[in-house]
């Protein structure tokens, strides 16, 4: 193997490291807004119910 091939090989294998971590960090941000607007719209439906 040529230390190119080593390197491109190296260096793909960084890049989908680095993106899946990113990805993950994406995803744990999206299900905490997620939880969040669901609590939200919990509450907002609960306090709504009880002005009827």
């Amino acid at each position: 193997m040529k230390i190119q091939e080593v390197y491109n090989q190296v260096t793909l294998e960084r890049v989908n490291t680095d993106l899946q971590r990113s990805i993950e960090t994406i995803i744990g941000h999206t299900n905490n807004v997620n939880t969040e607007l669901i609590d939200f719209l919990q509450r907002t439906s609960k306090s709504a119910q009880t002005l009827t």
